[in-house]
């Protein structure tokens, strides 16, 4: 096994990994969620996944910025690479879906209109990529706040994004008697409910915030928050007729609480704890999951987690959904790629929980995918 390096924050890779099967639990529970009448027994279940995993895609900033935010990233190096990296991710899938949308050979025969308007539409999937996009345009902004004199740039920006991103995004879903307040909060407040400010608080949670809570007011804390979320999703449900998400939103304060929690818990955890057996499969396996992947061993990125993201993440391999899209998502080559890679996965995780599982599990796993 290769050697781990010491400086490597192994909590937080696992922590990435956790995160990706709340990625996993998020779709697989949001594919029902509106199918189902939310009275019965199965909606409710649907409902308490989908509150509890919420957390995941402000986690995935948090942790981006934790650490892209310690050292300063050369103006050249995030355009030149991260920017471009992502937008030329972005634009291929968005193609490729736009041939998948109109048809081949119908898209070479299409107007121009129709091929943009394909493009831009993309897949819902590739919606993070635009979005990682504007927050790595703002980094250097959001680094110069944070080195500002006893870090009062930082709290600032802090206290903007949680009175106009988080309070009003969470106050802007409940009904009011005089209809005027929701045109206050809507359209003449300021509207700060940006990922980069999930971004600046994974930097302050990391490198700011000193207090060790302890871990059993957080587990209370962020369970407390699931079960408000999962109740407050259940009653405007029901008092509606229909399943309704205007608190899943990812500014909304349960998901901001959650997100919070669970990043000191793992912060708590620290990266000796996980040091040991299992430290070579977690620092294997998180490079393949969702967000930084070096921001847990330096303060660069590599694009490995890009690539895998934006190739696995668009075919919803993670919902295992694969089946469902068409046969120029499902070609050969892709199959093969993920074969190759549950196979390295497996061959590190076969030292760990013996041969016969491992194969046990691969088959079934590729049984459900193709």
């Amino acid at each position: 096994m290769n050697q781990i390096s010491s400086t490597r924050q192994l909590h937080y890779d696992l922590l990435r990994i956790f995160a990706s099967f709340m990625v996993v639990m998020l779709h697989v529970s949001a594919f029902y969620w509106d199918k189902i009448q939310p009275q019965t027994e199965q909606w409710m279940a649907l409902n308490l996944f989908d509150s509890a995993v919420r957390s995941c895609v402000p986690l995935f900033f948090m942790l981006s910025g934790a650490f892209l935010l310690a050292k300063e990233l050369p103006l050249n190096k995030l355009l030149g690479k991260n920017v471009l990296h992502l937008a030329v991710v972005w634009l291929v899938w968005s193609v490729l879906y736009a041939v998948d949308a109109i048809g081949l050979p119908a898209f070479f025969h299409a107007d121009a209109g129709q091929i943009f308007t394909a493009v831009v539409n993309g897949k819902y999937h590739l919606w993070f990529l635009p979005k990682m996009i504007e927050v790595y345009l703002m980094v250097p902004l959001l680094y110069a706040g944070t080195r500002m004199k006893e870090g009062k740039g930082l709290y600032y920006l802090l206290v903007l994004f949680g009175l106009f991103g988080i309070l009003k995004s969470t106050l802007t879903v409940f009904v009011y008697p005089n209809p005027s307040i929701q045109v206050l909060l809507k359209t003449k407040l300021p509207n700060l409910a940006f990922y980069s400010g999930y971004f600046l608080l994974g930097y302050f949670l990391e490198h700011r915030w000193k207090k060790k809570i302890p871990s059993r007011w957080l587990l209370l804390t962020l369970l407390g928050s699931i079960a408000v979320f999962t109740l407050l999703g259940q009653m405007d449900a029901i008092q509606k007729g229909q399943p309704a998400g205007i608190f899943y939103g990812y500014f909304c304060l349960p998901v901001c609480l959650e997100a919070i929690c669970l990043f000191l818990l793992f912060k708590n955890i620290g990266a000796e704890r996980v040091q040991g057996r299992w430290s070579g499969t977690v620092a294997f396996v998180s490079p393949v999951c969702f967000g930084t992947s070096g921001s847990c061993r330096n303060q660069q990125l590599d694009l490995e987690y890009l690539v895998c993201s934006s190739v696995g993440y668009p075919f919803d391999f993670l919902s295992l959904s694969w089946n469902q899209h068409s046969s120029f998502e499902a070609s050969t080559c892709k199959k093969d790629a993920v074969i190759k890679r549950l196979n390295q996965i497996n061959r590190r995780i076969f030292q760990h929980i013996g041969k016969k599982r491992v194969e046990v599990a691969s088959a079934q796993a590729v049984k459900v995918l193709f």
